[in-house]
């Protein structure tokens, strides 16, 4: 009920540009999509249209786990965070659906965004959802400290899938795994303005030799990893860190800003 008449109509108002007869509309298509996931278990995706930041744009969501993502980004702000410069280059590691890649398009529509996806079945969404935007390419690779394959384990959540090994895993798969510096080389990029993080886990070892970039924002999954926060945050000993609780089970929001 909290989804259905808080949560919802706030995400609609937001995503419709703040015009209320567009999220009136937007409105009943989210309970539409709700209650057809909830009840007969739709699976197929459906399209959104979506303007935020005075910038329209599309995506197709699959499940209610996707308007939780929504709720994260758009109510929970996450993600909002000032920067200073501007944003030419964004690496999004672990981008999912899209979700992220499509918020900072709306920002900084002139940046070029480079998402990162091992789960072969969220790839495809973020394939669908970014098709018609030139400048948000995409990696069909999991991210990680070496190139190679690696086992990748899914789980029936998309969300859930890692490089790491879960007792929730319902099958495995094998993928490709690349290092950021590989990703520099291949895109010709010598500096990164952002780097945003949600790779459940394999951030463990993701920064061990810290590229180049000005902000790194992400999740650190504490719970997956034998690993205390403070060692984690070592690694940023040339940044301005700030940390957040999101959940009871050891996650943070990690912001890291690289000091003058």
């Amino acid at each position: 009920m909290n989804t259905l008449f808080f949560i919802l109509p706030r995400l609609s108002f937001i995503l419709s540009g703040n015009r209320i007869l567009d999220s009136l509309v937007m409105l009943n298509q989210f309970w539409w999509f709700t209650l057809t996931r909830k009840l007969f278990n739709f699976t197929s995706p459906m399209l959104f249209k979506f303007n935020f930041n005075e910038n329209s744009f599309s995506m197709n969501l699959v499940s209610t786990i996707d308007i939780l993502t929504l709720k994260e980004i758009y109510l929970d702000k996450e993600y909002d965070w000032t920067l200073e410069g501007e944003m030419n280059v964004i690496f999004d590691l672990g981008a999912h659906h899209g979700d992220t890649a499509l918020y900072y398009h709306a920002l900084y529509p002139e940046a070029k965004i480079i998402a990162v996806e091992a789960s072969p079945e969220a790839f495809e969404i973020l394939k669908m959802n970014t098709a018609s935007i030139e400048n948000i390419i995409l990696v069909e690779a999991a991210i990680g400290s070496v190139d190679g394959a690696v086992q990748f384990n899914l789980t029936k959540s998309s969300l859930g899938s890692s490089v790491v090994e879960r007792a929730t895993a319902t099958s495995t798969v094998i993928v490709e795994q690349v290092t950021l510096q590989t990703l520099c080389i291949k895109f010709g990029i010598d500096e990164i303005d952002l780097i945003k993080f949600d790779v459940e886990g394999a951030e463990k070892n993701l920064f061990m030799g810290l590229p180049l970039s000005k902000y790194f924002i992400g999740e650190v999954h504490l719970d997956l990893i034998s690993l205390s926060l403070d060692k984690f945050l070592k690694r940023f000993e040339d940044y301005q860190t700030f940390v957040r609780t999101i959940s009871v089970g050891r996650r943070y929001l990690v912001r890291a800003k690289k000091y003058e």
